[in-house]
């Protein structure tokens, strides 16, 4: 019986172990929250976040959304990015993790500025 017992528990141990470094090996972002649409006035600022986590090292990009293009927005590699634009305006992000050699990648939602 403690025997049986034995390898139960060195079972467990083992799937445990398992799960756990299959979770630090996980290098694809999860986005835990998007960022939010917002409605300015002309000539005010708002700043979009969201907020990501990855076993591995974050890194950041926004752009800006254009009909049938995506413009990067050069320097803004930030979780969190403060606009002033001129007229209605979709941005996103790419979140990138890296973990040694492995890497992964995922996308936030659109965030829609209104302008009025």
């Amino acid at each position: 019986m403690a025997r049986l017992k034995v390898k139960c528990f060195l079972l467990l141990v083992l799937i445990t172990l398992t799960v756990s470094c299959r979770k630090r090996d996980n290098c694809i972002p999860e986005i835990t929250k998007q960022p939010g649409n917002a409605i300015i006035h002309k000539g005010a600022t708002v700043t979009l976040r969201f907020t990501a986590r990855s076993s591995g090292v974050l890194s950041y990009q926004w752009y800006e959304a254009a009909p049938g293009e995506s413009i990067l927005l050069q320097g803004q590699n930030e979780p969190s990015i403060t606009v002033q634009p001129e007229r209605t305006t979709t941005y996103f992000a790419w979140v990138y993790g890296v973990c040694g050699k492995k890497r992964g990648q995922k996308v936030t939602d659109v965030a829609i500025v209104t302008v009025r």
